[in-house]
């Protein structure tokens, strides 16, 4: 017989053991029946897949088949990549179990000298060596029934954030679903500017954003001087549309009459055209804007001409190239626009993170039209407008700041044009040679509108970094994402959307950004009138050492005027030293300012959580002892 403290050891160690057993049945069962349940509590949901996603695996028409290629056991040998290549694993099994047969998943161990390492190296794969002397592969082949193959050579760390969507293009370009036809027409070189440089424009391949329409469309380039459009076209992207003809213009104009869709990018003043004209004097004057607003007008809308806006609270930082300490400042024409300054209703733009766009118009629209005129892209209360004439001619970043007013209201840079419009040729075709078998007077339209172009340029969004032998391309904005959201939109495919905009948003701290800036604004006004002291008083200084000299070239200086030049020589130091004493107060007041937000997060918030623990459990204490002062009352009743 046991004793009862003898029994109670034994029942405590027995509960032990049993819990100990529950749990690791729980682990395992859970592991093989519950894996297709998940809480997944990011922000983003970057987790769980895109409604998009699954609809577009429940629809597949081809079998395809993925042979996911990772060393499992060299995984330790890679720092920080076990718990990625667990969620490409789990990723792919999801995509495997939402696909309803279609898609079957392989998982691939490669290990040293082995066949499947030849698999491997033969599709491809990228192996990065290792100390062991082994190779760590982690990619996946992708295939069809039809021959068709993907590959994916290494999933890189740094493109995690785009897993989903990667993995949703390989799928869709191996699903054999007929891929819409964009007819496309540019007068900016974005197929590349064929192995050479123009002007100061170096070198360069075709654009990203090119490169990933072909992705997803037969892409057809027309060029601006044709007079007719291909009749299998239904959605035209006019990119930059600069001296095109009046026949062209009524091709178009019957086009979106008809009830084909049109993506229009526009821009009051191009960058790109700018930067290579400079190079040449004798076409430095030629205008390089865009505008339809002969035919837009009929639509509703406009382009305002001659303006660009700016947005100060929202301006990107560069660095100024007159001041030799290479200061950064705001350059309020390049624009970071955040998704505050985008429309969250549309399907374009809902869910895009930050736009660059640089140099941009505005659109006017009217109040008589007949179309209904949804802005997509709106800058903020705090723009402002700048003329293009004056600002083509400002020698420092630092005009644009001084004196900045808003306009108090907020200007639509992009928009989406629906509804009944006119023909703005109502009489027929301009060219009487053409016969036309039916002209359109007025007709439904659906037309996308930009008030910019340099925002498709690489320099705004792609970031290219080496790795491992190889260029990857980041997208630092939604720039890319927002042109082939509208082109999948008019061309009625909205199936990758909803993938493509995931977790794509650059997040500022938008009240340091605004405190900043108010530094900034606070010493501007006195730096620029401490300059222009000082170039007066060397002006001065220049003038009077040329003019004070006898005909031997000797220097005639009196005594007065000796003294006069050492009080303007010690007052050109002093505003020397008071410009210092500025530019180093500006940015004593901003390290001030981060200091303090450092402390907030070292210091006050963990504070803030103490006192609100303390609190908690004082309560809970007090709660406690109340309910036992009352069983013990209760107990002596």
């Amino acid at each position: 017989m046991f004793s009862p403290t003898t029994r109670n050891k034994f029942s405590i160690l027995g509960s032990l053991v049993v819990a100990i057993i529950l749990l690791f049945a729980i682990n395992l069962v859970s592991s093989e029946t519950l894996s297709r349940f998940r809480l997944d509590l990011t922000e983003d949901r970057l987790y769980t897949l895109s409604d998009r996603a699954v609809t577009l695996l429940q629809t597949l028409d081809e079998s395809i088949t993925l042979s996911f290629f990772i060393t499992k056991s060299e995984l330790l040998q890679i720092p920080g990549i076990g718990s990625y290549a667990g969620r490409v694993e789990d990723m792919l099994r999801e995509f495997e179990r939402m696909s309803g047969g279609k898609i079957s998943l392989n998982i691939v161990d490669p290990r040293p000298f082995s066949e499947t390492e030849d698999v491997a190296v033969g599709h491809g794969l990228l192996g990065i060596p290792l100390k062991t002397g082994s190779k760590f592969y982690f990619g996946l082949v992708a295939s069809n029934s039809t021959d068709g193959v993907q590959v994916v050579p290494h999933f890189f760390l740094e493109r995690e954030e785009l897993l989903e969507y990667d993995l949703v293009r390989l799928i869709v370009q191996l699903d054999g679903r007929p891929r819409k036809k964009i007819g496309l027409i540019s007068s900016l070189p974005i197929q590349g500017t064929g192995g050479a440089a123009i002007g100061p424009i170096a070198e360069q391949g075709p654009w990203t954003f090119y490169l990933q329409m072909h992705e997803f469309f037969q892409v057809e380039v027309l060029s601006p001087q044709i007079e007719s459009l291909p009749d299998e076209i239904e959605t035209l992207f006019l990119l930059h549309p600069r001296n095109i003809s009046e026949n062209l213009l009524y091709e178009i104009d019957q086009f979106v009459l008809s009830g084909n869709t049109l993506l229009l990018a526009l821009d009051p003043h191009s960058e790109y055209l700018a930067a290579i004209l400079e190079a040449s004097p004798q076409l430095s004057n030629l205008d390089v804007s865009s505008d339809l607003n002969e035919l837009t007008s009929q639509w509703g809308i406009v382009l305002r001409e001659g303006k660009i806006v700016g947005d100060l609270p929202i301006a990107a930082r560069v660095v100024d190239s007159n001041d030799s300490s290479g200061r950064t400042v705001d350059y309020p024409v390049w624009m970071n626009l955040q998704p505050e300054q985008l429309n969250q209703q549309d399907v374009v733009t809902a869910k895009l993170g930050n736009v660059v766009f640089a140099t941009t118009g505005v659109f006017d629209i009217q109040s008589d039209a007949t179309t209904e005129i949804t802005p997509l892209i709106r800058t903020a209360t705090s723009a402002k407008l700048y003329e293009v004439d004056e600002f083509t001619k400002i020698s420092s970043i630092q005009e644009l700041l001084v004196d900045y007013q808003a306009r108090g209201e907020q200007m639509p840079i992009a928009a989406r044009v629906r509804g009944t419009a006119s023909s703005a040729f109502p009489d027929g075709s301009p060219n009487p040679n053409v016969n036309v078998e039916e002209h359109r007077v007025t007709g439904d339209i659906d037309v996308i509108m930009i008030a910019d172009t340099d925002f498709l340029h690489d320099r705004f969004w792609v970031r290219k970094q080496p790795s491992l032998g190889q260029f990857l391309l980041f997208s630092e904005a939604s720039n890319g994402e927002l042109i082939n959201n509208a082109v999948d939109n008019l061309s009625g495919d909205n199936s990758l959307i909803g993938v493509r905009t995931r977790g794509r948003s650059a997040r500022p701290f938008v009240l340091t950004q605004t405190i900043r800036k108010a530094a900034e604004q606070k010493y501007l006004q006195h730096e620029r009138e401490l300059r222009e002291q000082l170039q007066r008083i060397e002006a001065f200084l220049t003038d009077f050492s040329a003019n004070r000299a006898d005909s031997s070239g000797e220097r005639i200086i009196t005594d007065e005027q000796r003294s006069e030049i050492k009080r303007i020589r010690e007052s050109q130091l002093s505003i020397r030293k008071q410009l210092r004493e500025v530019q180093h107060n500006l940015v004593k007041d901003i390290q001030q300012l981060e200091n303090r937000l450092t402390l907030v997060n070292l210091l006050l918030v963990p504070l803030m959580l103490a006192i609100a623990g303390t609190i908690i459990c004082t309560i809970g204490v007090r709660h406690r002892e109340r309910r036992l002062a009352l069983d013990i009352s209760s107990h002596l009743r």
